[in-house]
């Protein structure tokens, strides 16, 4: 299309989870990230074989803006940051209240999505797919944000 859509027409029906969605982050507007860390930066993926290949999304610069308009911070570069001592006011009290009916209704202690415990309080980083980067910086990249405790998400 060589521009964002309307994502109503393409969100999904019948949110199992109960845990947000698109139509309630539209509600947040400008305080949607509040409180996040952000650190976008473009990584060549490889093709899936037997795979037409993958649409670009969004450049980074692109989702930088969306970040900021949304309240989140944005960091230049990469650097050691403590967890954030405050919980985005909209995510925290459903995701607290989530973990503490899942804790009750299981005894086990361990993170089932493979995210630590309140991943939403560490700067995270995220890779956006690109065609082109430069060398293996991308590499690099990814493995100094694991060092230093950045979460790491695709876009």
């Amino acid at each position: 299309a060589g521009h964002w859509l309307a994502e109503g027409k393409f969100e999904l029906q019948g949110d199992t989870a109960k845990m947000g969605g698109p139509s309630r982050g539209r509600q947040h507007g400008p305080e949607l990230f509040a409180g996040f860390r952000f650190h976008f930066v473009a990584q060549v993926r490889k093709p899936k074989k037997d795979c037409c290949e993958e649409a670009e999304g969004p450049a980074p610069h692109e989702l930088v803006r969306f970040a900021r308009r949304a309240g989140a911070e944005v960091m230049d570069t990469l650097r050691k940051l403590p967890d954030a001592k405050e919980d985005p006011p909209h995510l925290a009290d459903e995701l607290l209240l989530s973990k503490r009916k899942r804790k009750r209704s299981s005894n086990s202690t361990k993170e089932t999505s493979g995210l630590p415990s309140f991943w939403w309080r560490k700067p995270i980083m995220v890779t956006v797919p690109s065609k082109v980067t430069k060398g293996r910086a991308s590499e690099r990249t990814t493995r100094l944000a694991e060092e230093l405790g950045w979460v790491i998400l695709p876009s």
